[in-house]
């Protein structure tokens, strides 16, 4: 069915742990319990969710405040993260924050948590001294003995890919690296991965996913069923448009009043709606919104908390990636409330089917026989005009 049962709490707490269930085992790390292979035994469970913090958003927020937005993160049960820098002025922030973080939080609190180090592929000659170079880096940075998640960002200009995660087998060796995740890996890369180095190595893959644009979804989730590699669905909410806010909005989001991830949801919604006879706006709230909103009605929940359920459940899921903001004061609490409420109840099979089938009401999200993503993904670029 391609979708798996998870348990949840109707009576959950405001805070404080999750269910139990809303926690998985690394899958590499349960099978060197099981099969003594591995560099070391190791109890952290990532949470099904996993807010995600780009300092580009969030480059003016002291690194104080940032360490206490996440403080109010792990309060309420979230122990996995992404804090996202690229250039040395992010870089340099993200390293205050992490500073902040362990003068702040008792050591074996932040023993329990998880953070992701994002490194990109390179694309000029491979070098194994440049690349251990920059695992010191973020070593120093996070202040840690290892690094908890290297999520390599796949580059198609790089030849070196599976060098590079060889070398990483051999930092996990070492006990310098606990989890090994990539960021848009194709499928074949995986599986050469998977039966060329270690079939325990690559424990996630990261990309982009919503209940409008499925395209990738089918490919990945049985990816993860033939290899331990479990999908990380970012992007769930199509950059904050998937919300009980714009069900009535009659006319369409300004441009210039939207973000980077809320402009390129509204792209993904006019190439969804491009053969619909409607305006594209009025078919998307009328259509997919209200779909959503009536699910929502069902179990008293917003349209928000029934997309990011329906994601929960899905076969192969190892996390979902939330964008989030570093907020101060008495809005830090905000977000990590709102993402509790996906805990607290279940979809049954009508709601599943109706979700799954919003992608098919449009051209976005078809897997149909004869087009495979690379091919939907040209048809998208030649016809530019859905993209303005």
């Amino acid at each position: 069915s391609g979708t798996i049962n998870v348990p949840y709490d109707h009576y959950l707490d405001g805070s404080g742990p999750l269910c139990a269930s809303a926690y998985r085992p690394i899958p590499s790390l349960l099978q060197s319990r099981n099969e003594n292979i591995g560099f070391r035994a190791n109890d952290k469970q990532p949470c099904l969710i996993t807010p995600s913090f780009n300092i580009r958003q969030n480059s003016d927020l002291d690194a104080d405040e940032a360490a206490q937005c996440l403080h109010a993160y792990i309060d309420h049960g979230f122990n996995s993260f992404q804090i996202i820098d690229e250039d040395d002025d992010e870089i340099a922030a993200s390293s205050g924050i992490y500073s902040s973080l362990r003068r702040q939080t008792p050591k074996s609190i932040l023993d329990s948590c998880l953070f992701t180090s994002r490194i990109s592929s390179q694309s000029d000659a491979w070098d194994p001294v440049i690349f251990r170079e920059k695992i010191s880096q973020s070593l120093i940075k996070t202040g840690g003995d290892y690094l908890d998640i290297v999520q390599l960002q796949y580059d198609k200009n790089s030849p070196y890919v599976l060098e590079i995660m060889d070398f990483l087998l051999d930092l996990q060796r070492e006990g310098l690296v606990l989890s090994v995740s990539g960021l848009d890996l194709p499928t074949e890369v995986i599986s050469n991965v998977c039966a060329d180095i270690s079939p325990y190595l690559l424990d996630y893959n990261q990309f982009s996913c919503n209940v409008i644009d499925q395209s990738r979804l089918q490919k990945y989730q049985s990816l993860s069923r033939d290899h331990q590699c479990k999908m990380l669905i970012s992007d769930p909410l199509l950059g904050g448009l998937l919300a009980n806010e714009y069900l009535h909005n009659l006319k369409e989001p300004s441009l210039p009043k939207l973000n980077f991830g809320r402009r390129k949801g509204l792209k993904t919604i006019r190439a969804w709606a491009q053969q619909m006879e409607e305006n594209y706006w009025y078919a998307y709230r009328t259509r997919a919104l209200g779909a959503l909103h009536r699910i929502a009605a069902k179990y008293e929940v917003e349209i928000s908390d029934v997309v990011m359920r329906w994601n929960l459940e899905l076969d192969g899921v190892g996390s979902i990636v939330d964008d989030a903001l570093f907020r101060g004061g008495e809005d830090r609490f905000l977000e990590p409330r709102r993402l509790r409420n996906a805990f607290t109840f279940s979809l049954d099979e009508d709601d599943r089917r109706i979700v799954k089938e919003l992608a098919q009401l449009g051209t976005t999200g078809i897997k149909d026989a004869g087009m495979n993503f690379e091919d939907a993904a040209s048809f998208l670029l030649e016809n530019q005009s859905l993209w303005l």
